[in-house]
């Protein structure tokens, strides 16, 4: 089966010059609606750790890997289908354990135990015969009030042995928490109110992250516009003992008869939920969200196959990577700079010196070819977006790179003398500046030194401007016409 490839946009975050790759699982996997169709599903995990205060900001963690095996009954983890095609309501599910204090008798003491998102709320109470550590199910669990007496998922059906999906389907039958903790949507600004989860009695208000997915598929098809899918935060699920929190991100999308094999690529960015922060511009917005793709994370989406058999997807080739990061600059808003002017002035001075190989000089500064790349064109467009004036970033780039030049200026280049500077400047001029260099044993960083020098000297003297003039022009006579450039049939240079 073809897969799709995703592409993943690192994020912004006010006051960090380097984008943060967000870590989570992406899954674009087939499923019929009854018509053709794709459900995308992106899943994270976030920690709020041990938390010192009674509210704390969960962070972003390694995900933890797709779950898509039944919950047995008896485990600590009874985790839901995370590769389900569609909820019609968000479930939020408890799983893991917790510590029972042992009474001075030795026994357990009774541990209440609560969760509240939005209008949703359970509580519980853990009880045991000995002190230790008890999983979140019976017989150890009691449950306040009427109703099921689990916490954890249920069993859901595997979508691949249901078939196609009629008009007339069910999709209620994916809902996998308590029915007192399945809600209509779980909101994205108000804290998860935990009790007796950290500590006994405490209470502890979790605020998620506060960036949420965005998705646009790619199609094969030439002339089709980039197509946003919606996503909805369906699944929450809280792990007391390990102080994490699971979430998947679920959306579906209409797809031609060819389904996945239609998709030319799945973009996925991470970007502010503010709504106070929006724009009237969401085209705008999602291009500001996916502009740091060329420095993202490319591969092949998960299928369900892949999660049932607790395999990655295979890597992209080197020649499909290349492809896919090349792809990526064709957005209409390129990737910012992660280095400061002063930063890239340096670097760009080293490697105009050529004394040592290119990849190491780049290493050392923390990138590669491709790292540098993104600089420049990000430098570039930053560049031509501003004003050249007196005192501007065009002026102040220029001193730091001159800075930075004469910090590798060697004794040899003041050896070089007015008619070595005239010779050598007409040679230049005759097409083949890299030959000539190296003729004269000089890196492109040497000779921008001796120029900046040389003309200084000739605006400070008329008299020797005029000499190394006429040296030029009796050098250019000598020398004759330079060589037509050849060109190919389309006016390229060969």
């Amino acid at each position: 089966m073809k897969r799709a490839l995703v592409g993943e946009a690192p994020v912004r975050i006010p006051g960090e010059r380097k984008p943060f790759q967000v870590p989570c699982l992406v899954a674009v996997t087939p499923f019929g609606f009854p018509d053709p169709g794709l459900t995308i599903a992106i899943k994270t995990t976030v920690s709020f750790g041990r938390p010192e205060a009674s509210r704390v900001r969960a962070t972003f963690v390694e995900p933890r890997p797709w779950s898509v095996e039944p919950p047995r009954a008896d485990s600590d983890e009874p985790l839901p289908d995370d590769l389900v095609p569609y909820k019609p309501l968000a479930d939020i599910i408890l799983v893991g354990q917790l510590d029972v204090i042992p009474t001075p008798s030795g026994g357990g003491l009774t541990r209440s135990v609560g969760v509240r998102v939005g209008n949703a709320a359970l509580s519980f109470a853990l009880s045991s015969q000995s002190a230790g550590k008890v999983p979140l199910r019976a017989p150890w669990l009691v449950i306040s009030g009427p109703g099921e007496t689990r916490v954890g998922a249920r069993p859901t059906p595997d979508p691949d042995e249901l078939g196609a999906f009629g008009d007339d389907f069910d999709f209620s039958l994916f809902q996998a928490a308590n029915p007192a903790l399945t809600v209509e949507t779980i909101p994205k600004n108000a804290p998860i109110t935990l009790l007796g989860v950290h500590e006994p009695d405490g209470r502890l208000e979790v605020d998620l992250p506060a960036y949420a997915p965005r998705v646009v598929v790619d199609w094969v098809m030439a002339g089709e516009e980039l197509e946003e899918v919606p996503l909805a935060l369906d699944t929450l699920v809280v792990d007391v003992g390990r102080g994490t929190l699971d979430l998947v991100w679920r959306g579906n999308v209409a797809a031609p008869d060819g389904g996945v094999a239609a998709v030319d690529r799945v973009l996925v960015s991470f970007a502010p939920f503010d709504a106070a922060a929006a724009t009237d511009a969401p085209e705008r917005e999602l291009f500001t969200a996916l502009r740091e793709l060329p420095r993202g994370r490319f591969g092949y989406g998960w299928l369900r196959s892949d999660a049932k058999r607790g395999q990655a997807p295979p890597p992209l080739s080197p020649e499909d990577l290349e492809m896919a990061r090349h792809e990526a600059l064709d957005l209409p808003l390129g990737p910012e700079p992660t280095l400061t002017l002063e930063e890239h002035a340096n670097v760009a001075a080293e490697l105009l010196e050529e004394r040592g190989p290119r990849d190491q000089v780049l290493q050392r500064h923390g990138l590669d070819e491709h790292a540098w790349g993104l600089e420049e064109r990000s430098l570039a467009e930053r560049l031509a977006s501003m004003p050249k004036e007196s005192g501007g970033i065009h002026e102040e780039y220029a001193l730091h790179f001159q800075a930075a030049q004469a910090r590798h200026a060697r004794p040899e280049e003041d050896a070089v003398t007015a008619r070595d500077y005239a010779d050598l400047s007409v040679l230049l001029e005759r097409g083949e500046p890299k030959k000539a260099l190296a003729d004269a044993k000089l890196s492109l960083g040497a000779w921008l030194r001796i120029d900046r020098r040389w003309r200084a000297a000739m605006q400070a003297d008329p008299a020797l401007a005029r000499e190394i003039e006429a040296r030029m022009a009796s050098e250019r006579e000598r020398l004759g016409e330079p060589p037509e450039p050849e060109m190919d049939d389309e006016g390229n240079l060969l």
